[in-house]
């Protein structure tokens, strides 16, 4: 992927949805490090911080993309070739599980509400509304 793909998904898919951060966050992939990205996060006023190469296990962003490697390779076992038309409900599912060592899931700490839930409508539709 080029970095021009990614400076402009993260501009137009990310941030212009859910607004800028304060930093971000990443490893130390020569995408992550080129000028582009510099001057994107200068333009921007984002502060960029690279994890460290030698230590990934406390790294929470090793630790995404090992879970989602984890789960692609699960998911799309007899596949290969389509695993990328999955990633938004693989997506919802990783938004959605609390995680252990905060006790929330990740929408609540970054939207600061629960996604809904197709299974949520289901149980709806038998039992009636949540709230009513």
């Amino acid at each position: 992927m080029k970095v021009g793909h990614i400076v402009k998904a993260l501009v137009d898919k990310v941030w212009k949805i859910f607004g800028v951060p304060e930093q971000i966050v990443s490893d130390n992939a020569n995408h992550f490090n080129s000028r582009m990205k510099k001057d994107m996060c200068f333009e921007w006023g984002i502060k960029h911080t690279n994890t460290s190469p030698h230590y990934p296990c406390p790294n929470i962003v090793e630790r995404v993309k090992k879970n989602v490697k984890t789960t692609l390779r699960i998911f799309h076992s007899n596949d290969h070739c389509s695993w990328d038309i999955n990633l938004p409900d693989l997506s919802l599912a990783f938004n959605s599980v609390t995680h252990s060592a905060t006790s929330f899931t990740p929408s609540i700490v970054f939207l600061g509400r629960e996604l809904p839930s197709p299974l949520l409508n289901v149980g709806n539709s038998i039992r009636g509304p949540r709230n009513g």
